[in-house]
């Protein structure tokens, strides 16, 4: 079944960047691209079958200056790869901007409303809107150190002197007379000799050599904020009457209006009258009781 896909680009560069993109991924045929202000956009798309709201916000988006792009795609496979192509190029969420659009005219309701109870002889209310500053304060990471600690080997070479002992034993041939201390060791016994040697012993001894203290330094300052806050004001300016001749009283010529103009046609009328009265010519101007060609009525 075949599914239509809609587009609204604020900007006309997206929508033909998304355009160009629809093209290449082969739904040129199927492709309507829409900008400026065309006559009968918004009853062209409800006939299309888009809901009235979302026609009204799409025909107002084009006529905005934004563009327009409807695909006919021919399964919900191509309807989903024409979406992800879309949404490439900051494609309106109409969502988003029917709710706007309703709050806009919800308040531009209100205001009406307001007018018309105002015209009936009630009330109206206008809200005095006014911002005010709020200063606050939020922490932002803006850099550090970070400490890391390793352990190398190093290489030592020391040099240490080391005795060893040897026994050695030999055989040396003598000829000389026994003397009595040769006959006092003429007896059995035994005795060892040792041969002794030093090995050189390694051992490791921790000390400590050097500190790296790490310390965070914290300081204080006043920044100057400037900005603009909002407020709404109401003006009242007093309107002044304004007078108007709307009809004359008493039987004379003569009657009070703030327009002359008024006054002048009022009193020929009047004038003519009495002529045609008294068949007298009572303004000179050579006629009795005919209207004064210079006069409205």
């Amino acid at each position: 079944m075949a599914k239509l896909v809609v587009g609204l680009f604020d900007a006309l560069n997206d929508a033909q960047s998304a355009l160009q993109d629809l093209r290449q991924a082969g739904f040129g045929d199927n492709i309507t691209f829409v900008q400026g202000h065309e006559s009968g956009l918004q009853e062209r798309l409800v006939s299309a079958g888009i809901p009235q709201q979302d026609a009204t916000i799409y025909a107002d988006g084009v006529h905005s200056g934004g563009g327009l792009l409807l695909l006919q795609a021919l399964s919900n496979r191509q309807a989903s790869q024409a979406a992800d192509i879309l949404d490439r190029y900051n494609v309106v969420d109409i969502t988003n901007r029917a709710a706007g659009y309703n709050h806009e005219l919800t308040t531009r309701d209100k205001h009406r409303t307001g007018m018309s109870n105002l015209y009936k002889g009630g009330e109206t209310k206008i809200p005095i809107i006014e911002e005010e500053l709020r200063i606050g304060k939020r922490e932002v990471e803006q850099g550090g150190v970070r400490v890391n600690t390793r352990v190398e080997e190093v290489p030592v070479n020391e040099q240490v002197t080391l005795r060893e002992e040897t026994v050695d034993v030999h055989r040396k041939p003598v000829d000389r007379p026994v003397s009595e201390a040769d006959l006092a060791n003429l007896q059995q016994g035994s005795f060892e000799v040792r041969e002794r040697a030093e090995e050189a012993v390694v051992d490791k001894l921790a000390r400590v050599v050097e500190e790296v203290h790490v310390k965070k330094n914290v300081q204080e300052r006043t920044e100057n904020i400037q900005d603009t806050v909002r407020r709404t004001d109401v003006d009242v300016d007093q309107l002044g009457t304004q007078e108007r001749s709307v009809g004359y009283t008493g039987s004379g010529t003569t009657s009070t209006s703030s327009d002359e103009g008024f006054i002048e046609r009022g009193a020929s009328k009047l004038g003519n009258a009495a002529e045609r009265a008294t068949g007298s010519d009572l303004d000179n101007d050579g006629d009795v009781g005919r209207r004064d060609p210079r006069n409205n009525y």
